[in-house]
């Protein structure tokens, strides 16, 4: 549940985001501002080639390489969606993953990585990113994200004007479909 604007943000030993609920599962939007608005929010694509240096042994992308292309995705989807003075001030810190492996991925392979924010709490943020290949789940990662502030190093809360960046038009999406890394 996201806190309402008069909230402050929790100090970082205590904040209620980076405690694990009782049940070990990931934090769930329960009546966030993006619920309430989720007719606007859309997924993000991400396109990315898997090229020699993303290859293991096993002829395959490396399993650790979906979790820096799932940070490359956030990425991308926070500079296409902030002010820059937002992405200049602050940054995304990983808290926690969950990845699922369905099929592997190979040398030269395109893959979408679909990015959604799920929901957000105190300072954390709530993504799945979606590893896609001719319509089919390659990979799938949830994560917590936290927001960090760059000068002080602490962790910034997410309020609604603050996530309201994350809200991506239609349109806006398909306009970022030829980018590559």
């Amino acid at each position: 549940m996201a806190l309402p604007p008069s909230t402050g943000c929790v100090a970082a030993s205590i904040c209620s985001c980076l405690r694990s609920p009782p049940c070990g599962g990931l934090l769930r939007n329960r009546g966030t501002d993006m619920e309430q608005d989720t007719g606007h929010y859309v997924e993000y694509p991400h396109p990315i080639r898997a090229g020699p240096g993303a290859i293991d042994n096993l002829a395959h992308v490396n399993n650790a390489i979906y979790l820096m292309w799932m940070q490359e995705a956030i990425g991308a989807l926070w500079r296409k969606t902030a002010p820059l003075g937002q992405v200049k001030a602050l940054t995304w810190v990983a808290h926690r993953h969950d990845v699922v492996y369905n099929r592997p991925a190979v040398l030269h392979d395109l893959l979408i990585a679909v990015v959604r924010v799920t929901g957000y709490q105190s300072c954390c943020a709530q993504l799945e990113t979606r590893f896609e290949r001719h319509g089919k789940c390659v990979a799938m990662i949830k994560s917590t994200m936290i927001c960090v502030d760059r000068a002080s190093g602490q962790l910034k809360c997410i309020r609604p004007d603050l996530a309201r960046h994350f809200r991506l038009f239609k349109d806006e999406a398909v306009a970022t479909a030829g980018a590559t890394s």
